[in-house]
């Protein structure tokens, strides 16, 4: 492999944390792996910040 600029581009942003997937069900099922590693405490963070973005939503008017 050569280090064209965007070969170099895609070895930044893989040690950036950015990750390429070959297909939908791979990145699926990389997000099932990675939810089921959560602890109950960043289970309950997210629920949280899910019902008070509910709220928000609820709150909000749409304008024409």
């Amino acid at each position: 492999m050569k280090n064209y600029p965007h070969n170099i581009d895609v070895q930044k942003a893989e040690e950036a944390g950015i990750r390429f997937y070959n297909s939908s069900q791979e990145q699926e099922l990389a997000y099932l792996k990675e939810a089921l590693k959560r602890t109950d405490e960043e289970k309950f963070l997210f629920l949280t910040n899910l019902m008070k973005m509910q709220l928000v939503m609820q709150k909000g008017k749409c304008i024409d």
